[in-house]
């Protein structure tokens, strides 16, 4: 019993966080925090760890725990604890502290996640595929909310990919432009993007093979039940992707339009970027489950909806999302659609 572990998700990270910690004992078994603290410091704790500076806590928690029950000496442990905290009056257990930079840096992290870790979505994917296609928002008003998504354009005006702040429309040529601030927008998604998680993909023969190692990539950080957006920028063996021309009409289905509209294009060896989101599967009709993905080239010139890819290299960035604002349509005329309706297939069908 020399060592000790950390077995706590890293989604546990926040306020009193530590309540949910555990320490697992490499000789076997776990304690829990109570358990851990009233065996080593006895009847004198009377349940709370003093902190002089946050509340965050697994890491140092742990690092409290071990260092008071002797298991590692204090010079074992690193100097910079990942949350930032300064950990106080905790019997055997020296302060430890960050530098001012590093502390900066974290504040402003917390900061910005409490401000920006949205996805913002104009209508639901339900409605839109059963054919609400009027403008909601434009897409000035898009951009104001995030810099990173996709979506489409009124009366399914081609394929929307936003990127680096701006956004742009491939036709159903999977010709790309640059769309003016007032163009109306039935159906988006977009999140302002950081690249929190990054690595590296390489010869992933489809597009079945992106999904599984992006799956990975979350699973391994607990993210199965988040949202996700992500961005892979790469050079592309083949992109099979799709747009299509406008349909002005309501209550005609999604489906009903692509049968009659879309058109499908091939662009190989080819530099560009994915952009796309994920949805966990609980989420089915506010959008699509699993991964959907655009491609814009390198270029800006060519783009669309992707069925298809084939990517020699790329390098993937990815945040976690774990709120959601909708925008719904306000007109009378959105509750004329009947919203309690089955579509996983229909869904599937379009994408």
């Amino acid at each position: 019993m020399k060592q000790g572990t950390l077995a706590a998700n890293e989604y546990l990270k926040g306020e009193l966080t530590f309540l949910k910690a555990f320490v697992r004992v490499q000789a076997g078994g776990r304690c829990t925090k109570d358990e851990a603290l009233r065996s080593s410091l006895g009847a004198e704790w009377d349940g709370n760890l003093d902190f002089r500076e946050g509340r965050e806590g697994p890491a140092c928690f742990v690092f409290a725990v071990l260092t008071a029950l002797r298991r590692c000496p204090p010079h074992a442990f690193p100097t910079e604890v990942p949350f930032g905290i300064v950990m106080g009056k905790l019997p055997g257990v020296a302060p430890v502290t960050l530098c001012d930079k590093d502390r900066k840096r974290k504040k402003k992290r917390r900061r910005g996640n409490r401000m920006e870790n949205k996805i913002f979505q104009v209508s639901t994917l339900q409605a839109f595929v059963l054919g609400y296609s009027r403008a909601v928002i434009n897409v000035a008003e898009l951009l104001r909310e995030g810099d990173t998504g996709l979506g489409t354009f009124e009366d399914v005006n081609g394929e929307m990919i936003v990127l680096d702040g701006h956004c742009y429309r491939a036709d159903q040529n999977g010709c790309v432009t640059e769309v003016a601030a007032g163009t109306g927008v039935p159906f988006a998604t977009v999140a302002s993007f950081h690249g929190e998680q990054r690595f590296e993909l390489n010869q992933m023969p489809d597009i079945a093979s992106i999904r599984r190692e992006l799956d990975r990539k979350i699973e391994e950080r607990f993210g199965l039940n988040s949202m996700h957006v992500v961005r892979i920028d790469g050079e592309f063996e083949k992109v099979d992707a799709r747009s299509e021309a406008p349909y002005r009409s309501h209550h005609v289905t999604l489906k009903q339009v692509l049968t009659q509209n879309q058109k499908a294009f091939i662009f190989e060896k080819i530099r560009g970027s994915l952009v796309g989101v994920y949805f966990p599967d609980y989420m089915d009709g506010i959008n699509m489950p699993g991964w959907h993905l655009h491609f814009l080239s390198e270029d800006r010139s060519k783009g669309g909806h992707v069925f298809e890819v084939s990517l020699r290299q790329g390098a993937a960035k990815v945040d976690r999302i774990t709120n959601i604002f909708i925008n719904l349509p306000a007109d009378a005329a959105f509750d004329t659609y009947s919203l309690k309706q089955n579509l996983q297939e229909e869904i599937k069908s379009v994408e």
